[in-house]
């Protein structure tokens, strides 16, 4: 069956109505960012929303054109990069709670809080300047002038989300092994589990397409499965990452003596071990149909191991 016979939903009608409804998330959480009293999750799901985009136009360079979908994807970079560091400052009040900290180190920690708080606020406003400006509207024109246009080629939904979890799933393991100690290999496998589950929520959103098939909807279980294990294993690696983020933010915390600070990184430090351990244990109990079936077998290095 193809997607020319009628029956089988085409890829490209279902991945442009997404396309459309994430650029409006992303609109309506960027409003929600500039306005005189944000929400705190505002800039959250403004990331989250060009994160979407992202892994739809990157999944869809087949259908629109590698150019038009790399001129999308990299409008959504830009303003991920940009509130990159607004998001680090907002987590680190969870992250330091969450730290094994005594009661001079509390002090500490409040006292850096507040120094990071007023960095955050010209952060917020530099990044309402940018989103006051015409630029990522822009993006979001160009993108849907491409929707509008004849696709470069036709596929069946079923044949593009196999594709798209397919290389997905291969990017994960060409970051495994992963060694202990290393925090720079699991943030980017860190990045790679968050495409592996935007790309399975991507699919399970396109799924309500299929559900007037036995196959399609035993698609739609297994690609909202591998979403669910997928999301977990980010929130661990997340966490983790956030951990890391603090130590690098606290390095910048003039106002705080430096025996304070080494105090403060090491209660960070304490806590970026036990997430990672726990992270790898998550990591070895992922079900093969997540990360294909060898990645248990190549999951974790010893910093001795030759695969390091």
């Amino acid at each position: 069956m193809t997607a020319s016979d009628g029956k089988a939903p085409a890829a490209h009608r279902v991945v442009r109505a997404a396309l459309r409804g994430h650029m409006d998330a992303a609109r309506a959480a960027a409003y929600r960012v500039v306005c005189a009293h944000p929400d705190p999750e505002a800039v959250h799901d403004f990331r989250v929303a060009l994160r979407r985009i992202r892994t739809v136009t990157r999944a869809s360079r087949d259908l629109y054109g590698k150019r038009a979908m790399a001129a999308a994807e990299a409008t959504c970079r830009q303003y991920g990069d940009l509130t990159g560091a607004l998001r680090d400052a907002e987590v680190l009040a969870d992250t330091l709670a969450a730290a094994s900290l005594g009661p001079p180190e509390r002090v500490a920690a409040e006292r850096w809080l507040t120094e990071v708080r007023s960095r955050e606020a010209v952060m917020r406003e530099r990044v309402v300047a940018r989103l006051a400006g015409h630029e990522l509207e822009a993006g979001f024109v160009a993108l849907e002038a491409r929707l509008g246009r004849k696709p470069k080629r036709i596929t069946t939904l079923a044949d593009f989300g196999a594709a798209c979890l397919a290389r997905a799933r291969a990017a994960i393991l060409e970051r495994l092994p992963v060694t202990e100690g290393q925090p720079e290999q699991l943030h980017r496998l860190r990045v790679r589990f968050k495409r592996l589950r935007y790309t399975a929520e991507m699919l399970v959103g396109f799924s309500p397409a299929l559900d007037d098939d036995k196959k399609g909807r035993r698609m739609r279980r297994a690609w909202a499965d591998t979403a669910r294990h997928a999301r977990h294993m980010q929130g661990h690696l997340g966490r983790l990452n956030d951990a890391a983020q603090a130590r690098r933010l606290l390095q910048g915390a003039i106002s705080l003596p430096p025996e304070r600070r080494r105090r403060l990184d090491r209660g960070l430090l304490e806590l970026g071990v036990d997430l990672e351990r726990t992270s790898f244990a998550a990591l070895a109990d992922l079900p093969a149909s997540v990360a294909g079936p060898s990645h248990r077998r190549v999951a974790v290095a010893t910093a001795t191991d030759d695969a390091v």
